[in-house]
């Protein structure tokens, strides 16, 4: 019996869903604009969720902040989301007058607080249209991109897997805004 990417893929969903107690979403079945990167409903109930006491109004200047990342350097737009995702977001919104507020994105001091989801074939469609073997999202955000290579093909090793997350970079940069790490 050969370990084919496939059998590896699905050995990677079993252990994050079995061992770490991910959702497991099939991204083919995920109905979305293949344009955006962020699971937007996912994002917009868990910002209620771990914020419970921030008014709407800066929850909605937050998600904006969270997906207006236009700055033309992919690497100036991830500098940019990493500060956002460790050190919260601070909006300002009118509601009574002006207001303030520190929104964070992810419940670091509570992690059950968070959604946690293995996605696989996540499609994307940016300067090209690619397909990651696996998405690791939090709280709807694409923190963690894998690409797997099945070791029992002669002609495959890591440098190949290396070789296509680079040319994702190229092809669909929108998804490394975002990303933590490349695995």
């Amino acid at each position: 019996m050969s370990f084919t990417e496939s059998s590896y893929e699905n050995a990677i969903i079993q252990l994050f869903t079995e061992e770490l107690s991910y959702d497991y979403c099939p991204g083919p079945e995920i109905t979305r604009d293949y344009r955006a990167v962020v699971l937007e409903d996912v994002l917009e109930d868990q910002l209620r969720r771990i914020n419970p006491d921030v008014h709407p109004l800066a929850l909605e200047e937050a998600m904006r902040q969270v997906l207006a990342h236009d700055h033309p350097s992919l690497i100036e737009n991830n500098k940019t989301f990493h500060t956002q995702l460790i050190d919260g977001i601070r909006v300002n919104y009118y509601h009574e007058g002006q207001q303030s507020a520190l929104v964070r994105l992810v419940d670091f001091d509570h992690v059950a607080n968070n959604t946690f989801q293995i996605v696989n074939q996540f499609t994307v469609n940016d300067a090209e249209q690619r397909r990651p073997d696996i998405v690791i999202f939090v709280n709807g955000l694409p923190l963690v991109v894998m690409e797997l290579k099945s070791e029992s093909r002669e002609d495959t090793d890591t440098s190949e897997a290396y070789t296509q997350i680079r040319n994702y970079l190229q092809a669909i940069p929108s998804l490394f805004t975002y990303n933590s790490f490349c695995i």
